[in-house]
């Protein structure tokens, strides 16, 4: 499906709508209560690693007989696998990014 023009200049301007969001609310706290990058980072890996715990608990649960719920465990391996997928697309952009300045001359 192509998106007309009006669709996507009505999508940049809400873009730059949430970006200037997070700059303002951003700007209000101070430097030194911003997270890290490296906890923010490990902070999502636990999150995403307690997903795929979660959805792996649901299956054993459902494959024993302890519950009978099977769209828990369905929605619970969606959201792991979506959570997962999302952590390989942002490693590979941070691969990339990694390379393209590898390659800049000095």
């Amino acid at each position: 499906m192509k998106l007309s023009e009006a669709q996507v200049s009505q999508l940049r301007a809400e873009f730059a709508s949430h970006i200037q969001q997070v700059r303002s609310l951003s700007s209000r706290v101070p430097p030194e209560q911003q997270p890290e990058f490296q906890r923010v980072l490990l902070e999502s890996l636990h999150k995403l690693q307690g997903m795929i715990g979660e959805a792996d608990r649901l299956t054993n649960a459902y494959l024993t007989g302890e519950m009978d719920d099977i769209n828990s465990v369905v929605l619970a391996i969606e959201r792991a696998d979506l959570a997962l997928d999302f952590a390989l697309k942002l490693r590979n952009k941070v691969l990339e990014a990694y390379q393209e300045i590898m390659r800049m001359p000095v």
